[in-house]
């Protein structure tokens, strides 16, 4: 139970007031990620992109909107204070003045990443133990029977310590797990996109212009899933927790009813229609499974098929986007990757010519093969491979 002081001055300060947030994002896609938050109808001020990110201010419910219904982000932090410390003493005294009862329940302490660059202050776990003792420190004197025993539940909330020229930010994370976990896929094929980097190479691609999209090489199901997410208007956090529910004072009939009317919006029909197939039984019998585990089940043509056997016919639909990541890195050898994106190439070529295709290439040689001219090009990293995603029409 939180005091009636405590919930009143959580009203004032958390509720009622704008605070500064940052939304980590898949490095590369930082405007996709900004056009997306930009049209979500939340209320954003001062917002500006980083390497990997995006600064902006806001009010709590409009980030509880972000976190339910964004595809493109990968958390929200919340900043609580940034200040210079060379000295643990002087840290830890920051640590106590933080009003941490206004995050965390009584008795709860959070678990923690701490990273530092080019900083005094570098000894990780050291920060840690300061910043544990600082929290309960300052708990015991808002709580005079503050716990001894405090549980640490580090999977379900987390400060981020952050020194970079001996200047330390802290935050608070919003989301809890990483938001590409949509609750959705259970089963995975080998080297699997996250479903944020897919939805953000659908939106590149402006998915919502064409009829139809299709995954020829669809593995354990991640594009054509978030393209039929995405073609009925669903919203990605729709079946998964959040930690900002387990914040003191969280308003939860008001989250639950913002929920159930983002629920009641969800488009009966498709905007696009959704194709899936690969050669891989096994990754189609997935695929399978992860969209029968879904909102979409039925709205996802899966077939058994391979690449090269496809012919145009098959898709009456008059504007087809092509949208897939190949085998690359550990799933084939160098010197079948030239000969393989030389073969898609001329397969797109010769068998889709007026389509878009969006796909992932890793390296200049396996671009050259491919033979389509770029509309976009956006370099990034997956799985620990640079690669580019070229976007172009045949």
């Amino acid at each position: 139970m939180i005091p009636k002081n405590i919930e009143r001055r959580i009203r004032q300060h958390i509720q009622a007031k704008k605070h500064d947030f940052f939304a980590v994002v898949q490095p590369g896609f930082e405007d996709t990620a900004l056009r997306e938050i930009q049209h979500s109808g939340a209320s954003l001020s001062n917002v500006k992109t980083t390497v990997g990110g995006i600064e902006f201010s806001s009010d709590i419910k409009d980030v509880w909107k972000l976190n339910f219904t964004s595809r493109c982000l990968t958390r929200i932090l919340m900043r609580i204070m940034h200040f210079r410390a060379i000295y643990f003493e002087k840290f830890r005294e920051r640590m106590e003045s933080i009003p941490w009862e206004l995050y965390l329940k009584p008795g709860y302490m959070p678990g923690f990443s701490v990273k530092c660059r080019h900083s005094r202050l570098y000894h990780t776990g050291r920060i840690k133990e300061e910043c544990i003792k600082g929290i309960i420190s300052h708990m015991e004197s808002v709580y005079p029977a503050y716990p001894e025993n405090h549980s640490l539940e580090s999977g379900s909330q987390t400060v981020y310590i952050r020194f970079e020229d001996d200047i330390c930010t802290i935050s608070i994370d919003t989301s809890g797990e990483p938001l590409y976990r949509r609750g959705l896929r259970t089963h995975v094929t080998e080297a699997p996109l996250r479903e944020t980097l897919a939805s953000c190479i659908l939106y590149e691609a402006d998915v919502k212009k064409f009829d139809a999209v299709l995954d020829p090489m669809c593995g354990s199901g991640v594009i054509p899933l978030e393209g039929a997410y995405i073609s009925k208007e669903i919203p990605a956090g729709l079946r998964r927790h959040f930690t900002f529910e387990d914040w003191p004072g969280h308003r939860v009939k008001t989250f639950d009813y913002f929920r159930r009317t983002a629920k009641e919006r969800i488009k009966t029909s498709q905007d696009f229609t959704v194709y899936a197939s690969d050669i891989n039984e096994k990754a189609v019998e997935i695929t399978r499974y992860n969209a029968l585990n879904s909102e979409i089940a039925g709205d996802i043509h899966i077939d058994c098929a391979d690449f090269f056997s496809l012919r145009r016919k098959d898709f009456p639909e008059d504007r087809l986007l092509i949208v897939t990541n190949p085998p690359y890195g550990g799933r084939i050898s160098v010197t079948n990757i030239t000969k393989l994106y030389r073969q898609i190439g001329e397969k797109i070529r010769g068998e889709f010519p007026g389509s878009l295709c969006a796909i992932i290439i890793p390296g200049a040689n396996a671009e050259k093969a491919l033979g389509i001219s770029p509309i976009k090009r956006i370099p990034f990293v997956n799985g620990g491979i640079r690669v580019v995603l070229v976007i172009g029409s045949v």
